[in-house]
């Protein structure tokens, strides 16, 4: 049990007695004969002196206020003879070795050690202010204020002071010795400059900061309905692009932060969630399915999270070194840090669909193409190409968009959690649970557990620090091994989906049922577990040593079915299984020092340190064929034959030194300078370690005395940066000889056959970035625009160097002389119109205009991405046929024939160059309280001129298809001008010509979009009445996620393109606080 310091000054005067005592037991042991009758002390004390060593210490003054003492003692040792002779006596004495220290008593009056402390935080208008930190000096506790501005301390020491604490308030110190009840009036500050920011291996603020980064609170993620926590960035901010792959729960999401920098090589962020790298691609090594694959951020509860930070430039993220080159992503996770104790609970429900479904033919549009077809070919109808039109119901209409991709989507959410401690302990506990359909038909869909645990602790002269987290996660996904939403093109006359007796209906063998589909699903269940461990310890002022570990895993397992009911009875088939699973964990620990000294307008903020990680991973995949009954495909054991197709284990190690020292002059300016030196086993002995660093700059000229007078301009500041980092994104063992197994045996013996060539002396890839960035503040920093233009090259890249087919290899990896240069501007505009405790306006926009283009490529021409990429193009282009028109005379599809040869096909007639980069996007946010009423929002807006459109799986018009209405203004005779040819069947001009088509620039389309992404509408509950029974927050929501969508793309929708599109969700909960 740590002692207060009110108790650690009670009773250590009285242990120190003690040990006095227990010194000198043998001198007080010695006894005495007395007898004394009304004698002065002084004639006692010269008694003791003359038959003992003991000697008196005393003035006359204070002997003087002693009275006579009378008694009589036999064999009585020294220390009852004190006690007789001091009692009742305004004296009091020490013992000090063989000296009695005689003194004047001290009568202390009692005093309450505590006491209850009431009171209110308002601003200058007298206006409650809500979150206002207020922390006791003399202890440390803290407490803040609820929706009304109040607070209370119930073990206040009698002298106190009050540190008011807050982002928008200047801080000041109250004296509430006196009071029972303290009213605070604080000045509101408007300027965000000064608080906190988050960046690698420290915190500063965006006021002092060298480095381009931006960030977003508990507050933005929690206002949005979404399990994956990287979704809550999108539109917000700026440089960073994240796209879902497909609108499946825990499908895949795309993440890349200024461009794409590697040609072959991993181009995500890396991200670090509590000090330990967190996988960013999937794990998954079977099955893909309607979630196009999973992502491993989809495992991380958004209401763990505390804040996201994006590092974006040289002086942010080189001090990743080998691991920064694409930017850094840093997740902070909640943390204990209130002493009293607290429990929360937020819930939600809602439901939700697609954001888009496509315009298509009714039944009687449909016939009517597929016979205009018919005609047009001359081919006559039979039973096999139109059962549409001889053997179906030519009065059915299924609209296949509602069947398969218009169930509703239903979404719980429940989190929980409870906080306290004291000032020098504190804990955080919560818990999660969260479910989400899908809008497929059947039981499909995602559910999650997880819990978490936060314990920090320091000691009482705050030099030593413990910091424990611990997070536990269990995900639970199951869907189709296919993504039906390619089947809505089914003919809306189809047979109906089951027969009366509930069996798939086949109708002859004339269709192929689409609900057999979803009897083949996939499921992974992933468990995932990280934690955390700091221990600090402040040497002397201003240094500190820390060590952090970190250790994390994840744990997937795989499984995927095809049964025999998924199959067309009339057909020879046998079901089948899929079973894999992949274990990853990482082991992390860095040791730091860091440095802080200040010495009038200087400042110096240092830090030094290294890196040790290592990454384990196992990976198995086997398929089980020969399964006699469908009840059988969840064991591997009884498939009658079974072979592995993965079976891998890697191991990843990776170290680096790092060194950053910070340096400011009156903080106006200011300076940084990091260097990192890396290790990685990815790379050959030769060249396994390289230096990284950067320099970052910066100037507040706005603390400039010729600039300190204007009047709309509060802030300003220039700052530069200029850093090397790499990127080691390239897999493991890619330099060494690599076999691989055939999966027959010969002579029973299980041959191998090389599939990777020794090459140790390829290097890392080198990001050089470099930015320029101004910042500035107006009317005292109310408004704020950031305006930052960044250019990276990138060298060096690694790619597969394309070898002579006599070696036997196709190619091996090899550094090529081949240059990437990423330039953009990043504009960010945010302000604060209204301020009120009760009444508050906000907003801020962003934008992007990023540039992507291969400047140097030698050898390309004689290189396998001859027909990839071109210089002086962008990473992103498509080489396609270059579309003409339709024929006029024929109704048929024409194109450009680059080489004039009058033949189409050649790569070389692929040289219509359709760039699907995004030309810009951004996103406007608004924020709006009015009383206990909260309205936010968020659109975003993507400039896209091509992708991918709905060509890439439609059939051409006048197949057994249905097809978008817009197919309707066709050809349909000689000197007909359209640019949809005709309809056919089988005429094979035509079905030439559409192959062309679907991959001609044709096949894109512009998928620019403003999007509705997130609206969200609040309710303050609390009431005094609620406040009696111990509430602390009550608070009622609406939220919306994705909800309106203005696009001209042609296809679902213009963010997953080709695939299932996003849901769109509304949601209704409530969050209590107690």
């Amino acid at each position: 049990m740590l002692l207060t310091p009110k108790w650690r000054h009670r009773f250590l005067p009285k242990v120190l007695l003690l040990v006095v005592l227990f010194v000198s037991l043998n001198g007080l042991a010695q006894t005495f004969t007395f007898s004394f009758q009304r004698a002065s002390l002084a004639k006692v004390f010269a008694q003791i002196e003359q038959r003992s060593d003991y000697r008196f210490l005393y003035s006359e003054e204070v002997l003087a206020l002693g009275s006579p003492v009378s008694f009589t003692v036999n064999n009585t040792p020294l220390d009852s003879i004190l006690r007789l002779c001091f009692f009742q006596q305004p004296l009091g004495y020490t013992i000090e070795g063989k000296h009695i220290i005689v003194k004047k008593r001290i009568i202390e009056k009692p005093t309450p050690l505590t006491r209850e402390l009431r009171g209110k935080v308002v601003d200058m208008q007298n206006e409650p202010l809500a979150g206002i930190t207020i922390t006791i000096k003399q202890t440390g506790m803290a407490t803040a204020t609820d929706a009304y501005g109040e607070f209370i301390f119930m073990n206040l020491p009698v002298k106190a002071t009050l540190v008011v604490t807050g982002g928008e308030i200047i801080p000041q110190e109250v004296d509430a010795s006196q009071n029972s009840y303290q009213l605070i009036v604080v000045e509101q500050r408007m300027s965000v400059l000064d608080e906190t920011i988050v960046i690698a291996y420290g915190k500063t603020t965006k006021r002092l900061s060298t480095s381009s980064q931006s960030s977003i609170t508990h507050e933005e993620i929690s206002k949005q309905p979404v399990s994956n926590p990287i979704l809550t960035l999108q539109g917000r901010i700026s440089g960073l692009q994240i796209k879902q792959a497909s609108g499946a729960p825990g499908s895949q999401v795309l993440i890349q932060l200024r461009g794409r920098n590697s040609i072959a090589n991993g181009n995500t962020p890396l991200i670090i969630l509590d000090g330990v790298p967190f996988p960013s691609t999937t794990l998954n090594n079977a099955l893909g399915g309607a979630g196009s694959y999973s992502s491993p951020l989809d495992n991380i509860n958004p209401a763990d999270i505390e804040r996201i930070d994006i590092l974006k430039d040289a002086d942010a993220t080189a001090i990743y070194g080998s691991r920064g080159a694409n930017g850094v992503i840093l997740i902070t996770t909640k943390k204990a840090s209130t002493e009293q104790t607290r429990f929360f609970v937020k819930l939600h429900r809602g439901a939700g669909a697609v954001t888009r479904k496509m315009e298509l033919m009714s039944t009687a549009q449909y016939l009517a193409m597929r016979r205009e077809a018919f005609s047009n070919d001359g081919t006559a109808m039979t039973n096999s190409n139109a059962p549409d039109l001889l053997l179906w119901d030519t009065t059915r209409y299924t609209d296949w968009q509602e069947e398969l991709i218009g169930k509703t989507v239903d979404q719980t959410n429940v989190n929980f959690g409870v906080s306290g401690g004291n000032a020098f302990t504190q804990f955080f506990v919560s818990g999660g649970y969260y479910k989400e359909t899908t809008v497929f038909p059947g039981d499909f869909g995602s559910e999650k557990i997880n819990g978490s645990l936060s314990l920090n602790h320091q000691s009482q002269d705050k030099r030593f620090t413990f910091s424990l987290s611990g997070s536990y996660l269990i995900n639970n996904n199951i869907l189709p091994r296919e993504d039906v939403s390619r089947r809505i093109t089914l003919a809306p006359n189809a047979p109906r989906l089951y027969l009366p007796s509930g069996a798939l209906n086949w109708e002859n063998s004339t269709w192929i049922n689409p609900m057999s589909v979803l009897e083949r699903w996939f499921n992974n269940k992933t468990h995932v577990f990280n934690s955390t461990l700091s221990i600090g310890f402040q040497i002397t002022k201003g240094l500190q040593v820390k060590i952090s570990n970190g250790y994390s895993r994840q744990y997937l397992k795989e499984h995927g079915i095809m049964p025999q009911k998924s199959f067309n009875p009339a057909t020879v088939s046998a079901s089948s299984a899929t079973f894999g699973r992949t274990e990853m964990q990482t082991l992390i620990t860095e040791p730091q020092f860091l440095y802080n000294w200040q010495e009038k307008k200087h400042s110096i903020d240092a830090v030094a340190g290294m890196t040790i990680q290592q990454t384990d991973q196992q990976s198995l995949q086997q398929n089980g064929t020969g399964y006699s009954s469908d009840a059988l495909l969840y064991s591997i054991q009884a498939a009658s034959t079974v072979s592995t197709t993965v079976d891998r284990e890697t191991r990843y190690r990776y170290t680096g030194q790092f060194a950053r020292v910070g340096y400011q002059y009156d903080k106006k300016y200011l300076a940084s300078v990091t260097a990192r030196r890396d290790g990685s086993s990815r790379y050959g002995p030769a060249d396994r370690f390289a230096n990284f660093y950067s320099a970052g700059m910066g100037w507040v000229f706005s603390k400039e005395k010729w600039l300190q007078k204007q009047g709309m301009l509060s802030f300003g500041k220039l700052r530069m940066s200029w850093g090397r980092s790499g990127n080691d994104q390239i897999g493991d063992y890619r330099y060494l000889d690599l076999y691989s197994a055939y999966s027959n045996a010969y002579q029973s013996i299980t041959p191998f056959y090389p599939t990777q060539l020794f090459n140790p002396t390829f290097s890392w890839e080198e990001v050089t970035k470099k930015e320029l960035g101004i910042e500035l503040g107006f009317l005292k920093d109310r408004l704020q625009l950031t305006g930052n233009y960044y250019r990276n090259i990138t060298r060096n890249q690694l790619i597969q160097y394309p070898l002579p087919t006599i070696t036997g290899f196709f190619g091996v990896l090899k550094n090529l002389p081949a240059t990437i240069r990423n330039t953009g501007w990043e504009i960010e505009l945010s302000g604060t119109l209204i301020k009120k405790t009760r009444r508050n306006w906000s907003f801020s926009v962003n934008l992007t205009v990023p540039r992507n283009k291969l400047v140097r490529f030698d050898g390309l021409s004689s290189s396998s991405y001859a027909n990839t990429y071109v210089i002086g193009q962008s990473l992103n282009i498509s080489k396609r046929f270059g579309f003409n028109a339709v024929n006029p005379a024929t109704g048929v599809y024409t194109f450009i024939d680059y080489d004039n040869n009058n033949q189409l096909g050649s790569p070389q007639d692929e040289q219509k160059i359709v760039d699907g980069s995004q030309l810009y996007f951004g996103g406007l946010q608004q924020n709006l309280v009015l009383g206990r009423f909260t309205i936010s929002f968020l659109v975003q807006f993507v400039r896209q001129p091509y992708a991918p459109n709905y060509l890439v799986w439609f059939s051409r018009p006048g197949s057994l298809s249905n097809q978008p209405v817009h197919v309707m203004n066709r050809w349909q005779k000689p000197g007909d001008e359209s640019n949809i040819q005709r309809y056919s069947v089988s005429n094979a001009a035509a079905n030439n010509a559409y192959s062309y088509y679907q991959f001609s620039d044709a096949g894109f389309s512009d998928a620019s979009y403003i999007r509705l992404r997130n609206l969200y509408f609040a309710f303050d509950a609390l009431t005094p009445s609620l406040k009696k029974i111990g509430l602390k927050k009550a608070t009622l929501f609406l939220q919306g996620h994705n909800l309106v969508t203005f696009t001209s793309y042609k296809g679902l929708d213009p963010e997953t393109q080709t695939f299932l599109p996003p849901v769109k969700l509304f949601t209704a909960g409530m969050e209590i606080n107690f």
